[in-house]
């Protein structure tokens, strides 16, 4: 037995590698606020012709904003300004800031800590960030509370403190372990205020496994109630408790709506065109004082002549990955478009049957990282060629066939119907699928169970 050395090949992360890795992931917004950052870090990057678009406000580099290129007035006209957004010819009652329109970007936990902040002592407010951080997207508390006590350095009891404290914020059941701890509190809440109902604690509290199941009679018989008063209870619970708290919050917020990274349109001969209308919003370039200062290389101190060759290469760096974002992104959409050009043909009706892809197999047609794929295609918007914005991940979802036709199901049941009667009519319908497999997908789409939902809808 002997060492030896042997030419092995791997994958080095490089800083390239990895600073575009991070862009790569980052959605439209994200990106704007990178580039904001690295742009007031690093006096050595600069926007070309840096302006404000006059009619949207975005900020951008160019001749024309990107946002209004297919405006039916303004796309034909470059319609941009250099310096300030307002207009300083325009009236002063004449003019509105944009920013007032603009929905708020307050999230979920920011808000939470705003309304917790006044109840907290100073050394429970790390213990309050991570509770925040640890909600789902549903409100839920995701982690245990000796984990979070053990991640702050605290006792359980002042965990369990604070989280007192959280679940008695707005939306009601928030920070909810669960969906019946979530209804209970919800419940605890009307019932401070003289709302509740005679039998709805004891139906969730109670008999909670049984009314999952639908159990009615037997729950009335162990109440001593009639069937008639169990269900008047179950409709009580169905019309005043919502059982994901953090889609409260998101309904009642200004809605927003995603902007499309990229763009799909019918070309000439069967093909398709890909657009990335935000490709060309900057254009980056060193700044010529530091290309004079690096030039005279003789006259420099040598201290400041590193620091000025360390900050361009930083920005030769962030100018690389932002280019490479670009390039990776547009390589994986037109892959997906190769994978999925029958059905982007065919038009949307067909679209809705495509055949599903994986991460796995588009990586290694393209030769990149599965997580390179993951990253390109998250929280990415695409608006595809009749008109519709979809998500770029939806092209990966598993068997969004059935996931759809699931959806349409429950939208148009007459009474709700169970996991096992959907997974019938399914398999009717050409689909091998268990019940245990609709439970999964209904979960997956936010569908509730079939006794705590309303016929004609998702039960949300």
């Amino acid at each position: 037995m002997r060492l030896e050395p042997s030419p092995q090949g791997r994958l080095e992360a490089t800083p390239q590698l990895i600073l575009a890795g991070h862009l790569l992931q980052f959605t439209s917004d994200e990106l704007e606020e990178a580039i904001a950052r690295e742009l007031a870090d690093n006096p050595a990057l600069e926007l070309a012709e840096e302006g404000r678009c006059t009619v949207c406000g975005a900020l951008f580099s160019g001749k024309r904003c990107p946002f209004l290129a297919d405006h039916p007035t303004i796309g034909s006209e470059p319609s941009w300004s250099a310096g300030p957004y307002r207009d300083a010819a325009a009236p002063e009652e004449n003019w509105e800031d944009p920013l007032s329109n603009l929905p708020s970007d307050m999230s979920l936990q920011e808000y939470l800590l705003w309304l917790m902040r006044p109840h907290l002592r100073e050394e429970e407010l790390g213990i309050a960030q991570i509770l925040v951080d640890s909600l789902d997207d549903h409100g839920f508390l995701s982690s245990p509370l000796a984990e979070i006590a053990a991640l702050s350095d605290a006792s359980v009891a002042r965990v369990e403190r604070v989280l007192a404290i959280l679940q008695q914020q707005e939306p009601a059941g928030i920070g909810a372990r669960s969906v019946k701890e979530c209804l209970l509190l919800q419940l605890s809440e009307l019932e401070a205020d003289g709302g509740g109902h005679p039998l709805a604690r004891a139906l969730i509290g109670q008999h909670w496994e049984s009314l999952a199941k639908g159990q009615l009679e037997r729950i009335a018989d162990s109440l001593a109630v009639s069937k008639e008063e169990v269900r008047e209870a179950l409709a009580f619970i169905q019309a005043n408790l919502n059982p994901y708290p953090a889609h409260a919050y998101a309904q009642a917020r200004q809605i927003s709506y995603p902007r499309p990274e990229i763009r799909i349109r019918r070309g000439e001969n069967g093909g398709f065109l890909i657009e990335f209308p935000e490709e060309g919003r900057y254009r980056f370039h060193i700044n010529p004082s530091y290309q004079r200062l690096l030039a005279n290389s003789s006259q420099a101190d040598p201290g400041a002549q590193a620091h000025l060759r360390q900050q361009v290469a930083l920005a030769e760096l962030f100018m690389r990955a932002y280019q490479q974002r670009w390039e990776t992104l547009r390589r994986v959409v037109e892959q997906i478009i190769q994978e999925q050009k029958e059905f982007f043909a065919a038009g949307e009706s067909a679209f809705r049957r495509r055949r599903p892809l994986t991460r796995a197999q588009l990586a290694q047609v393209l030769g990149l990282h599965e997580s390179t794929v993951s990253r390109a295609v998250a929280h990415k918007y695409v608006q595809l060629p009749w008109g519709s914005l979809a998500p770029l991940a939806d092209f990966f979802a598993s068997a969004p066939e059935v996931k759809e036709r699931l959806r349409e199901i429950v939208v148009q049941e007459e009474r709700p119907l169970s996991d096992s009667q959907i997974a019938a009519l399914l398999r009717q319908e050409g689909h091998a699928v268990a019940r245990r497999t609709v439970a999964k997908y209904r979960e997956e789409l936010g569908i509730l169970p079939a006794p705590l939902r309303r016929a004609g809808g998702s039960g949300q």
